[in-house]
């Protein structure tokens, strides 16, 4: 049989020899499978290592297709000779096996992604985009194994690599974006500018979740203070999207030192923005990278202590906390406006909660404001509070306990 003639040659045929590989070669298309599997074994054993006349051989077979045999069938031979005679870095044997990866037999590409692991040397351009391209493979397992074969031979800080795994930031399939975020984490190296670059165009994007993972992207490859970087990002700030704007300042924040001017300044441009959830993000930006006492920053934070929007304005209250130095008496004059609600401990006080009416209850806690039933045990909710004969709504109580707070700190 022709299986038994395999093996009988591949015990007496010299090692290297030509026309046996040629042969043996041929059979790797044969119809037989069992057939196939003695060739593959038989190339393993005459085939030297590194042979380029083997390689050129074994390659060949994907190009003459035998009409009773499947492709993936002469793939998977193919894959496997290769992975046993092929060197390290022969570049002929990683295109034949990137050939593979785009086979329609899952089990060929799982074998080709692994047969890339050990024929690539890192850094080797060809093969980490082969491999890249597998992160959306719609095998898991493939994905996974695409993702560790990326982080054997992809070359930290290669502009080549950074450039393929960032394509995929905003791929529809949320499993694809992370795992190109795993290969860009071990890739991409602090400071690297053309990792900042291409994450921050990320952070434009319409897509939350992609911006999330552009943040994440900027952790990874922006150094802490670094100018360039703050830089680039406060230039989108004025972007017509409020929550690119918001993700953009939130970027500010995490790559600013304590003091830096350029994103004090940037942060205290966005509490003028007409969005309250950009005012909000850049009031907790600023109460952390303004040095306490900046006036410019203090002023600029009292002046939301008017705005509009209630959760801003509680926003403002603890910033000043962090960047108000003691005694300031025009942030005190500011926070005692606010000061208006006389609340304590222990005290009495009617509650209106929209469904049961007014009710009576005890002040039971300020920090956080807890109000129980007289005579129970239980914390109710509420939207409305009398208290000394005025109304005031839950926002406006909570302002005034907070502003509270504050003062007695700065008071001190």
């Amino acid at each position: 049989s022709r299986e038994a003639a395999i093996r009988v040659l591949s015990h007496i045929a010299e090692k290297g020899d030509c026309r046996s590989i040629s042969s043996l070669s041929a059979r790797l298309q044969d119809e037989d499978k069992y057939v196939r599997q003695a060739a593959v074994e038989a190339l393993g054993r005459i085939a030297e290592k590194g042979s380029q006349h083997a390689i050129a051989a074994v390659s060949a077979c994907l190009g003459h297709q035998h009409p009773r045999v499947t492709k993936g069938a002469t793939e998977k031979a193919v894959v496997e000779v290769l992975r046993q005679i092929a060197e390290k870095g022969n570049q002929q044997a990683i295109r034949t096996l990137s050939y593979c990866l785009e086979s329609e037999e899952a089990a060929v590409r799982r074998a080709a992604v692994e047969a890339i692991r050990q024929v690539a040397t890192r850094g080797d351009e060809h093969a980490v985009s082969a491999v890249t391209a597998c992160l959306e493979d719609k095998i898991w397992d493939i994905r996974q194994a695409a993702v560790q074969v990326l982080g054997q031979i992809a070359q930290k800080g290669s502009t080549h690599t950074i450039t393929a795994v960032s394509r995929y930031f905003d791929h529809e399939d949320e499993d694809v974006r992370r795992a190109a975020m795993v290969i860009f984490r071990q890739v991409a190296e602090k400071g690297n500018q053309h990792a900042i670059t291409t994450a921050s165009a990320f952070l434009l994007h319409k897509d939350e979740s992609i911006r999330q993972l552009a943040v994440e992207a900027m952790d990874v490859c922006v150094e802490k203070g670094s100018a360039h970087a703050i830089l680039t990002v406060s230039n989108m700030l004025g972007h017509t999207d409020a929550a690119v704007r918001q993700t953009v300042i939130e970027v500010v924040g995490r790559v600013a030192h304590k003091g830096d001017s350029q994103a004090t300044m940037a942060s205290m441009t966005c509490l003028e923005d007409g969005e309250s959830t950009v005012r909000k993000t850049a009031l907790q930006v600023l109460a952390n990278v303004a040095e306490k006492g900046n006036p410019g920053a203090v002023a600029a934070v009292v002046a939301r202590l008017s705005d509009e929007d209630m959760s801003v304005k509680r926003m403002a209250i603890q910033a000043l906390a962090l960047i108000a130095e003691r005694g300031d008496v025009s942030v005190s004059s500011a926070l005692n406006s606010l000061n208006g609600v006389s609340l304590g401990v222990g005290e009495t006080v009617t509650v209106h909660d929209g469904i049961s009416g007014w009710r009576s209850g005890i002040v039971h806690a300020l920090q956080p404001l807890k109000v129980l039933a007289a005579g129970y045990s239980s914390v109710f909710s509420f939207d409305t509070m009398q208290v000394g004969g005025q109304v005031f709504s839950w926002d406006e109580i909570e302002c005034s306990l907070a502003a509270r707070e504050v003062l007695d700190r700065l008071c001190r």
